[in-house]
C-alpha cells in the first residue's frame, strides 16, 4: 500500500478512529527515537501508579 492510498483511507474515518490513528502514528514514530523509548519505558514499567504514564505526560516528554 502507497501512502498515498494510507491517506485516502485515512481521510475517511470517523473522529474517533482518527483519533487512535494519530495516537499510533505518534507512539510509532516516538520509539523510533532511542531516548524517547527510553524514558517512556522507564515510565512504563514504573510498578508505582503515581508514576504511571497517562497521554497528556506521554505528549509532554521531548
Amino acid at each position: 500500500m502507497t501512502v498515498e492510498e494510507i491517506q485516502s483511507q485515512i481521510a475517511t474515518l470517523e473522529d474517533e478512529d482518527l483519533t487512535r490513528i494519530i495516537i499510533h502514528a505518534f507512539h510509532l514514530k516516538r520509539i523510533k527515537q532511542p531516548e524517547q523509548k527510553k524514558i517512556l519505558m522507564e515510565r512504563l514499567d514504573d510498578q508505582n501508579p503515581a508514576n504511571w504514564v497517562d497521554f497528556d505526560d506521554y505528549l509532554e516528554i521531548p
